[in-house]
C-alpha cells in the first residue's frame, strides 16, 4: 500500500490552523524542491497577495450527483429514482466564506459526484473574492497540487496588462501500487469577451479574458473536483449545468464534456470577434486610401477624412493588439495540444476504466474540431497583420507628404504676401519718383540762382512746372525702358533654360559638359 503523499497528508489534518496549513505547504515545497522552488514561489505569492485576495470570502459551490448517488441523497430507491425525471441532481452552495463549509464540501462528496468550486471575480483585473486563509484552507482541503499558484498569478488586482501572455499548464498524476490514484489538471485558456466601454457607457468594446480552470479526478470514487476561476461576469455555468442536463444516464458525465463544454462556451465569441476586428481595419483602410489632396485649391482648407499623426499610432496600436491576439491563439492551441497529451498518457495507465476507446476517439473528433477552430480564427488574424503592415506603410509614406505639402501651402501663402507688398513698395515708389524731380527743382530754385526782378513770378512758375514735368517724363520713360529690358532678359534665359533641359533630355551634352 502506498504512503500518503504529503498534499493528503496536508487535507487529513482535522481543525487545521492557518500556520499549520502554511507550515505543511512550505514543508512541502522544501520536500520537492526538484519541481517548485520553494522561496520563489513564497516570494513571488507575497509580492502578488496584496492585489490578490479580499478581505472576506465569496465563493460557489455547485454539485452534481446521478444514479444510486443522486437517489441516496433524495432518500428514495433506486427504482423510485429511475422512474423520476431523468437527469442529474443538482445542489448549490452560495457564499461559502468559512473553514467549516470547505471541509463539510470535502467530506459530503460522495462516489460518482462531481463539485464545482467557483472563484469569480466582479471584472477582469479585481481581487479574487477570497482570503489568504481560505484560499490555504481550500488548497490543503482538496490537495491541490502547487502548480496551481502559477495560474493564481494570472489574476487579482492589476492596473495593466502584466502576466498576462504566458501558457499555464500543468499536470499531476499520482501514482499507486495498484495504479494511477488521482490525476490533475490545470490551465488558462483566453477568450473574448464584450463589456461597457467605461469612456463611453452607451458604448461597447471587446476585451481579450482568461479563465482558469483546475480538475482532480480520483478513479477509487470516481469524484471530481473543479476549481474555477472565473473573470466577471461569464456564462460558463449556466452552459456547464445545461451540458450536464443533457446527460440523461444513470452514469456520471465524463470530465472532458465538462472541460469541452467550458472550451466551447470560451470560444462562442471568436467569429463575433474577429468580424469587429475586420470591420475595424476597413475603417482605417477607407481613411487612408480615399483621403485624396486638393490640387486645384491647395489653399483651402483640408477635409475632415485628413490623415493626422493619431492615425498612425492608432494603426500600430491595431498592430499590436493583432500580434497579442495571435499569441492568444497560439496559447490555447498550446493548452489543446498538452491537454490532450496529459488524457492519452493518463488512460494509457488507467485504461478503460477512465475512458474507453470511443469515447478517446469522440474526444480527440472534438478537440481537434476546436484545434482547427483555432487555426482559422489564427489564420485571419496573420492576414490582417499583413493588410496592417501595408497600411501603415502606406501611411508612413503619405505623412511626410502630408508635412511637407502643408509646408509648400504656407511658403505659397508667404510668397503671396511678399508679392503684395512688393506691390505695394512699387506705388509707394512710382509715387516717389513723381515728386522727386519736382523736390530737386524747387531745391535748386531756392538757391537764390534766379533773382533777376525782370523775371516775374509768373514766369518762374512756368519755367518750374516745365523742367519739372521734363525731368518727370524723362525718369519715368528710363525707368520703364530699364524695366523692359530686364523682363526681356529674363524671358529670354527662361527659354534657353528650357531648350537646354530638353536637349539634356533628348541626350544632347549641355554647353558645361562640352570639351
Amino acid at each position: 500500500m502506498s504512503s500518503p503523499s504529503p498534499l493528503e497528508a496536508i487535507s487529513s489534518i482535522p481543525s487545521p490552523s492557518e500556520l499549520d496549513l502554511a507550515a505543511a505547504w512550505r514543508s512541502y515545497f522544501d520536500n520537492h524542491g526538484d519541481r517548485f522552488d520553494s522561496e520563489y514561489e513564497r516570494e513571488r505569492l507575497e509580492n502578488h497577495k496584496l492585489g490578490l485576495f479580499h478581505n472576506q470570502t465569496r465563493l460557489h459551490a455547485v454539485k452534481y450527483r446521478w444514479g444510486a448517488a443522486a437517489a441516496a441523497a433524495a432518500g428514495v430507491t433506486q427504482q423510485e429514482s429511475t422512474a423520476a425525471e431523468p437527469g442529474p441532481q443538482v445542489s448549490t452552495s452560495k457564499n461559502i466564506a468559512s473553514p467549516e463549509q470547505i471541509r463539510k464540501l470535502r467530506s459530503e462528496l460522495k462516489p460518482k459526484e462531481i463539485l464545482f468550486i467557483v472563484i469569480q471575480q466582479r471584472y477582469s483585473w479585481d481581487k479574487l473574492p477570497i482570503t489568504e486563509s481560505m484560499l490555504w484552507e481550500l488548497l490543503s482541503t482538496f490537495s491541490v497540487f502547487p502548480g496551481f499558484f502559477d495560474m493564481l498569478h494570472l489574476f487579482g488586482e492589476k492596473i495593466s496588462d502584466i502576466e498576462e501572455d504566458f501558457v499555464v499548464f500543468h499536470r499531476h498524476i499520482a501514482r499507486g501500487c495498484a495504479g494511477p490514484e488521482s490525476l490533475e489538471i490545470l490551465h488558462n485558456y483566453k477568450y473574448p469577451a464584450v463589456r461597457p466601454d467605461y469612456q463611453s457607457p452607451d458604448k461597447q468594446t471587446w476585451v481579450l479574458r482568461k479563465i482558469g480552470l483546475y480538475s482532480r479526478y480520483r478513479p477509487a470514487d470516481q469524484t471530481t473536483t473543479w476549481v474555477l476561476l472565473l473573470p466577471g461576469k461569464g456564462r460558463f455555468m449556466d452552459r456547464i449545468e445545461t451540458a450536464l442536463q443533457k446527460h440523461l444516464s444513470a452514469d456520471r458525465a465524463h470530465d472532458m464534456e465538462i472541460r469541452l463544454s467550458l472550451l466551447r462556451t470560451a470560444g462562442m465569441e471568436w467569429n463575433a470577434y474577429m468580424n469587429f476586428l475586420e470591420i475595424e481595419f476597413k475603417e482605417l483602410d477607407q481613411k487612408v486610401f480615399l483621403w485624396r489632396p486638393d490640387v486645384k485649391h491647395p489653399l483651402e482648407k483640408e477635409p475632415d477624412a485628413m490623415l493626422e499623426m493619431p492615425d498612425t499610432q492608432r494603426i500600430q496600436r491595431f498592430k499590436v493588439k493583432l500580434h497579442d491576439l495571435e499569441l492568444s491563439l497560439d496559447l490555447n492551441d498550446a493548452n489543446l495540444q498538452a491537454l490532450k497529451r496529459s488524457l492519452l498518457e493518463f488512460r494509457n495507465d488507467a485504461g478503460d476504466g477512465y475512458m474507453t476507446a470511443e469515447q478517446w476517439m469522440k474526444y480527440d473528433r472534438e478537440l481537434f474540431e476546436i484545434h482547427d477552430q483555432i487555426m482559422q480564427h489564427k489564420t485571419r488574424v496573420k492576414h490582417l497583420i499583413r493588410c496592417v503592415e501595408g497600411l501603415f506603410s502606406l501611411v508612413c509614406t503619405l505623412i511626410p507628404y502630408m508635412f511637407a505639402r502643408r509646408e509648400n501651402v504656407m511658403m505659397l501663402q508667404l510668397s503671396e504676401k511678399g508679392t503684395q507688398y512688393a506691390k505695394s513698395m512699387k506705388i509707394i515708389t512710382v509715387l516717389c519718383m513723381a515728386f522727386l524731380p519736382a523736390s530737386l527743382v524747387a531745391a535748386i530754385f531756392g538757391m537764390g540762382v534766379f533773382t533777376n526782378p525782370a523775371i516775374g513770378v509768373g514766369k518762374l512758375l512756368g519755367l518750374f512746372f516745365a523742367v519739372t514735368s521734363g525731368l518727370c517724363v524723362m525718369t519715368y520713360a528710363s525707368w520703364l525702358l530699364w524695366d523692359r529690358r530686364r523682363t526681356k532678359h529674363a524671358r529670354k534665359a527662361d527659354v534657353e533654360t528650357v531648350v537646354v533641359e530638353e536637349l539634356e533630355d533628348q541626350g544632347f551634352p549641355s554647353k558645361e559638359k562640352t570639351p
